[in-house]
């Protein structure tokens, strides 16, 4: 069976339940990429044609390295990972919804990715940074802020939104 984990990129705090993610006004990304997960989460365990996946989340304060131990020891080839970010900026023209994928990426998380963010920039009425394959709003690894993403590192199929 395939598991799909879903995972809000950043933890709470139990101390302060503040988010350790971007924060912008009232905005916690921590707080934010929790109520995304949940309800994608909610709407697979409910749709009865995602039967076949076994899904897994990440517990609210789960801290990354605990959590890329416990990923590294259950995924396989064929299961599919996503892990939600938000974006914080101090300018307010700054908007836009972006995935991104493996440098050396497969077509399903090049379709996940595209799919994903072409579903939520309609939703949020924001719109798509970035191009793949003629896929909007899709970047590669390589063009994030950071090196390395952690949770592209388990062999599966990865998509970072």
């Amino acid at each position: 069976m395939k598991k799909f984990f879903c995972f809000a990129g950043h933890a709470l705090d139990p101390r302060t339940g503040r988010g350790t993610g971007a924060h912008a006004g009232d905005y916690d990304e921590a707080k934010l990429a929790i109520e995304l997960r949940n309800s994608i989460v909610d709407n697979i365990r409910s749709n009865s044609e995602c039967v076949s996946f076994q899904v897994i989340k990440d517990d609210d304060y789960e801290r990354l390295p605990d959590l890329s131990r416990r990923i590294m020891s259950l995924v396989s080839t064929h299961d599919l990972l996503l892990d939600i970010h938000w974006n914080a900026a101090a300018d307010t023209r700054a908007t836009g919804i972006e995935a991104y994928i493996p440098s050396r990426y497969s077509k399903t998380e090049l379709r996940l990715a595209a799919d994903l963010v072409e579903g939520l920039g309609k939703i949020l009425k924001l719109p798509l940074r970035g191009v793949t394959e003629g896929r909007r709003g899709v970047k590669l690894e390589h063009h994030s802020q950071h090196p390395q993403l952690a949770m592209m590192r388990p062999n599966c199929e990865n998509v970072f939104k």
